[in-house]
């Protein structure tokens, strides 16, 4: 067995303030983030992955020490909340985005102001200048070929490998592609969500640590390709003894209300489009069903592989699609208020407001202490260009 490499994982959606919010009350008590090898983010959550990868981490252990992942989740944090802010508009972009809405011809939402919040956080830096690894899941609408063989439409950018295409993306290119939800936010250069197959990128995770040993040349592994069989060079399976991974996300706990799950405990129910789609005061349910299943598989998946290397850190959250018409509506004023409040009490330690079981405040930091921290370093898996010049702390 080698050294650990450790992983944090978020998922994408509106539990991304909660999420960090965590971890900032985690690192206050036991400082970890540092620590960290490869981040991981689906759209909202690969906000979180690009901007904790891009951390200037060396210079920031050298000016804060101990406080260095604290001083990373602060600033995180911030620009995360302009970030959802810039989601909810004022009271007549509210109105213009429901009118878009109830249209359906044009998305809900415009990126301009987004992106603008998103470049000052990233500061013009691309995937080469991470000073972690980091990897964001993307879905590819435009049909690429690659000299006869189809692209895949599941693409993960990275910076696992030396001399890839990837690394030349800027960071906030990247974010936008991955947070293009359909129908509330436009189509981003043929990408849309990584959340169509991968809210939840812990298992995206493993596999891109298991297919990208240490150095490896770009042109070794060439994964742009979707069909057939291709070999190259990867890890080997007993290094997955090597993996802890954190995964941080949120599941909605019923499909539906109470007639819906009256509806459910019977041996067959004929749907079509309309109440999957229509069904009164509980729209988009086929939505909410692949969003959760996109979320609760790669837990099932990556804990089959890890064992107890892997910890889900997951709230309890309302219907997704009920959260974003929420923020676009109301505002993230809430939303980020109520995260905050969440989190103070959950690091209480007096009960476990995040619903599930396994993951109260004392359980996970009983999981950090026995899990996460050795006496040894994190395996070396140095990032493309160490030299880079990254954000100052």
């Amino acid at each position: 067995m080698g050294r650990k490499v450790r992983i944090i994982s978020f998922d994408g959606g509106p539990v991304t303030p909660l999420n960090l919010r965590l971890l900032r009350e985690l690192e206050r008590r036991e400082s970890f983030l540092a620590e960290t090898d490869i981040f991981a983010g689906t759209s909202d959550g690969s906000f979180a992955a690009l901007f904790l990868s891009l951390w200037p981490w060396e210079e920031s252990k050298e000016k804060y020490g101990d406080k260095a992942g604290l001083v990373a989740i602060e600033e995180c944090i911030r620009y995360s909340n302009r970030v959802f802010d810039a989601f909810s508009p004022s009271f007549f972009g509210r109105v213009r985005t429901l009118g878009r809405l109830v249209t359906g011809i044009h998305s809900g939402m415009l990126h301009n102001k987004v992106r603008e919040v998103v470049q000052e956080a990233y500061r013009g830096k691309r995937l080469k200048d991470c000073t972690k690894k980091v990897l964001v899941p993307v879905f590819r609408l435009k049909t690429e070929y690659k000299e006869r063989y189809r692209k895949p439409d599941a693409k993960v950018y990275h910076n696992f490998a030396l001399n890839d295409p990837d690394l030349s993306e800027l960071a906030v290119d990247v974010y936008m592609r991955s947070a293009s939800l359909p129908i509330f936010m436009p189509i981003s250069s043929g990408f849309v969500d990584g959340a169509v197959w991968a809210n939840n990128p812990s298992m995206c995770a493993i596999a891109q640590y298991m297919m990208f040993p240490d150095n490896l040349v770009g042109g070794e592994r060439d994964m742009d390709f979707l069909d057939g069989s291709h070999r190259s060079r990867q890890r080997s399976v007993r290094e997955l003894e090597d993996v802890v991974m954190m995964s941080l996300g949120g599941d909605s706990p019923t499909f539906g209300n109470q007639r819906i799950q009256e509806l459910m405990s019977r041996a067959e129910v004929s749907w079509g489009w309309g109440p999957w789609l229509l069904y009164p005061f509980e729209l988009f349910l086929l939505f909410d069903a692949f969003w959760n299943g996109g979320s609760r598989g790669p837990v099932f998946q990556s804990r089959a592989l890890l064992n107890e290397r892997f910890f889900r850190l997951g709230q309890v959250t309302d219907r997704i699609f009920k959260q974003i018409m929420h923020l676009v509506l109301r505002g993230a004023d809430e939303l980020l208020g109520r995260a905050e409040k969440m989190a103070q009490v959950w690091a209480s330690g007096d009960e476990n407001i995040l619903g599930g079981k396994g993951d109260s405040f004392p359980e996970t930091m009983k999981w950090l202490q026995e899990q996460w921290h050795d006496e040894s370093q994190p395996r070396d898996i140095a990032t493309v260009d160490d030299s880079s010049s990254v954000m100052s702390a």
